[in-house]
């Protein structure tokens, strides 16, 4: 007897089917194979089992492919295999204004006020981190508090976290770093027993025993950090301290575009030429020197799902496909570029690749206060 029919394939009709045959055939009534009896229960729990195996086997063709993936870490992972490392969020940045307040009261008589790196602050405004980036030999900056002038001092959006490993000496380490919000994509530090460690792209272009280290976006979030085999690279010996460092990043909505009553507050504090510690907030005023800009979001995934495929596994603009995925991450609303003519013909001259770039002019506008102001990118 067919128990099937080929027009009722849907796994409710499969089921109905099985158990009108089994009805017709035993000649018994539905309170026999009910839910509630043996052979019911295990007929539901088969059921259940087949919908889940057919969704199983589903998500598999669907997350097997780029092109069709959802799941970020599918996308993520095919973009791992495919040389692309998708962008992160960029920490906003750009220069403040330090002098000393007229009213401050110097009762202590001191001179100079020492600020170190990475000192952190808050603003007022949007109530997001900011630090000073100072980046000289001494990693700090002297102020002569008893004049007027300006100290113009870099600023970065952003939160500075760190976390603690302990090497395993094995080869090949790897370790995933996760935080709650994005990590800047290129304010990633790494130190093994306090020696810092340089970011390498390739595990081929390590050294023997050099010291260095991998660090790529994570397939699960945060980043993942790789170390050597001693042949490429340094093999941290078991014990050793690995400390990263990095900046949790608010993207674009760190980006100060105002220079006018923007207000920030000191959340560290400075040092007078004794080492006695000191209220910034007491003794400096904050202006903005260059707006804080160029803050942006970490890569969307369809972004990500367009570019990967395209990736140079060399690193080397060698087609029109890898100047696509390189000018895809500047914000173009339209790329396209070809080695054929405008009559279709292939140029006679490899090395000369044609372009076709449109601007997205809504990622360079901004609406307030009824005006529109253009910032244009510039490199000096």
């Amino acid at each position: 007897m067919k128990i099937l029919e080929s027009s009722r394939l849907k796994i409710n009709d499969i089921t109905e089917l099985i158990k009108s045959w089994l009805y017709t055939t035993y000649n018994q009534t539905a309170q026999v194979f009910s839910s509630s009896s043996p052979f019911g229960h295990i007929l539901t729990v088969i059921n259940e089992y087949f919908q889940l195996l057919i969704l199983y086997l589903e998500d598999i063709a669907v997350e097997a492919n780029i092109s069709t993936a959802v799941k970020k870490r599918s996308i993520l992972g095919h973009a791992r295999v495919s040389g692309h490392n998708p962008s992160r969020g960029v920490s906003a940045n750009g220069t403040i204004n330090l002098y000393t307040k007229t009213n401050f009261s110097n009762d202590n008589s001191i001179s100079y006020v020492i600020i170190p790196d990475k000192t952190s602050l808050i603003c007022a405004n949007n109530s997001r981190r900011y630090f000073l980036s100072i980046g000289n030999n001494t990693n700090s900056v002297k102020i002569n508090i008893n004049t007027r002038e300006f100290t113009i001092i870099k600023i970065v959006q952003g939160e500075i976290e760190t976390k603690t490993f302990s090497a395993t000496g094995e080869k090949l380490q790897s370790f995933v770093i996760l935080s709650k919000g994005q990590i800047e994509n290129s304010l990633v530090w790494v130190t093994v027993n306090g020696e810092k460690f340089s970011n390498i792209d390739s595990i081929w272009d390590m050294q023997t025993d050099q010291k260095s280290c991998i660090i790529k976006t994570g397939i699960s979030g945060g980043v993942d950090l790789y170390f050597g085999n001693g042949d490429f690279g340094y093999i941290p010996k078991i014990g050793e301290t690995i400390q990263v460092t990095y900046v949790k990043t608010d993207g674009y909505n760190g980006n100060i575009f105002s220079k006018e009553s923007v207000y920030f507050k000191f959340l560290d504090s400075g040092y007078d030429e004794r080492g006695n510690t000191v209220d910034l907030n007491e003794i400096f005023n904050i202006e903005i020197d260059k707006p804080i800009i160029m803050g942006a979001d970490e890569e969307p995934l369809e972004l990500t799902k367009f570019i990967a495929p395209k990736t140079s596994r060399a690193f080397v603009l060698a087609n029109p496909e890898n100047y696509i995925h390189l000018l895809s991450k500047f914000g173009f609303s339209y790329i396209d570029a070809s080695i054929k003519d405008d009559n279709g013909d292939y140029i006679p001259d490899d090395n000369i690749v044609q372009l076709l770039l449109i601007p997205d002019i809504k990622k360079r506008m901004l609406i307030e206060k009824a005006s529109i102001f253009i910032f244009i990118l510039y490199l000096y």
